[in-house]
């Protein structure tokens, strides 16, 4: 199919295929830009009119239109709970000229595994509820980024970070690396008159992800083949040097799950929420 020639014929394409490549498909159909690719702004994108066998997220754009009149399932999508809930179609109303999956041509978990170098380089800002925007500094983002590439796990799994206190400055007695005195000393110099001292039980803090099956790891965090499960300290690196340990870890609690469970645990206490 060419791309018209006359006003009235670009505006009746474009309403029909919006932005499209320059490309026709096997079906002689033109082939849609992959915006939602590229997109990478705050607010979320809900839209249609391009018929996918499964409702995915991918950069904060999500599309619904999960066919029904061809025999699909019609999608909604709750707000802001971000679940989707479908229904099967009582019948196909319209055969379509193409397949549903002809539209897509990689899974988006796949697409959202290729990491786009200006998300994470340069001086960036973050708008949070409490702390309103948040300034990270280039080498700030250069040293996140060369951690969290070299080090840390999957970053899908990271769906949690647990916080941690900022220590005191090193100590300048002999023989300590820190000392309360330092700790006393910054609060003094910020006008702070009283001060409570708790017990500190210190060790490592790790999180547990744990899903059913792999299918549930596929569908809830788009990961494959990396089993049902995660250990990760609260800097994001594997809690456990050893595949094998993790493995074994996670299949304890497996008969625990109905779909999945985080567990943060430290020295002291356990907390959990579940993922569905």
């Amino acid at each position: 199919m060419d791309q018209p020639q006359t006003r009235t014929g670009c505006f009746r394409y474009f309403a029909l295929y919006g932005e499209t490549t320059g490309e026709i498909d096997e079906f002689g159909f033109p082939v849609r830009y992959e915006w939602a690719r590229e997109y990478r702004g705050q607010a979320i994108v809900v839209y249609g009119h391009t018929p996918v066998p499964e409702a995915e997220w991918l950069n904060n754009t999500i599309d619904i239109d999960t066919g029904c009149v061809f025999g699909g399932k019609l999608t909604a999508l709750r707000y802001p709970e971000r679940e989707l809930v479908s229904v099967n179609a009582a019948k196909v109303y319209c055969q379509p000229a193409k397949p549903l999956d002809a539209e897509i041509n990689n899974n988006f978990q796949q697409q959202n595994d290729v990491l786009d170098i200006e998300d994470v380089t340069g001086k960036r800002f973050i708008n949070t509820d409490i702390y309103g925007k948040i300034v990270i500094r280039e080498d700030q983002s250069i040293t996140a980024l060369e951690v969290m590439s070299r080090f840390a796990v999957n970053p899908k799994w990271l769906i949690y970070l647990p916080p941690t206190m900022s220590p005191v400055a090193t100590s300048k007695l002999p023989d300590f690396l820190e000392h309360p005195t330092e700790a006393f000393t910054y609060y003094q110099q910020h006008n702070v008159k009283q001060v409570i001292c708790e017990e500190k039980h210190m060790g490592s803090r790790v999180i547990v992800v744990l899903c059913r099956d792999e299918s549930v790891v596929e569908k809830g965090f788009g990961i494959r083949d990396e089993g049902i499960g995660i250990c990760y300290t609260c800097t994001g690196r594997k809690f456990f040097n050893q595949d094998k340990i993790t493995c074994s870890s996670c299949g304890i609690s497996q008969n625990y799950l109905q779909f999945g469970i985080l567990i943060t645990r430290t020295s002291r206490t356990t907390q959990t929420k579940r993922l569905d």
